[in-house]
């Protein structure tokens, strides 16, 4: 798995584990990462990402709210909510970033802890995003 894949899998791990353990967010590095081989570069990137979206986590979820349809934040997974601020948030913050690549990665993400079905939600809530805010940009 590539370097800055991993990275984003690793943070919505830790997401996760932050949201449900009550430790502080370095307690949950520390714990986590303690148990994973991981180059520093991961490490760093899964890192700056949690700590990225922790700081923006009102934001994206106004974001993410603005795109639901027939749903609200509450009644979507947890973990489908965590996939989602993960792909706004990167969205957002790096905009050289292909959109394309950015909701590829998500839907895997939401595949790998959720299931086909969430993916697809995932899919069709980014992709609705993105016609909006990055419309202007080629998908490759």
């Amino acid at each position: 798995m590539a370097s800055r894949s991993r990275a984003r899998q690793f943070a919505i791990q830790i997401l996760y584990q932050i949201e449900f353990s009550g430790y502080d967010t370095e307690r949950v590095f520390e714990l986590f990462f303690e148990g994973q081989e991981s180059d520093p570069k991961t490490a760093d990137f899964a890192k700056d990402l949690v700590e990225g979206i922790l700081d923006k986590a009102p934001q994206l979820d106004l974001e993410i709210n603005e795109y639901l349809r027939g749903w609200t934040l509450e009644r979507i997974s947890r973990l489908d909510h965590l996939v989602l601020r993960l792909a706004v948030y990167e969205l957002m913050e790096q905009p050289n970033l292909p959109w394309k690549v950015i909701v590829d990665e998500a839907v895997n993400l939401a595949q790998m802890f959720s299931g086909q079905s969430s993916a697809s939600f995932v899919n069709g809530l980014l992709h609705a995003w993105c016609e909006a805010n990055r419309s202007g940009e080629k998908e490759s």
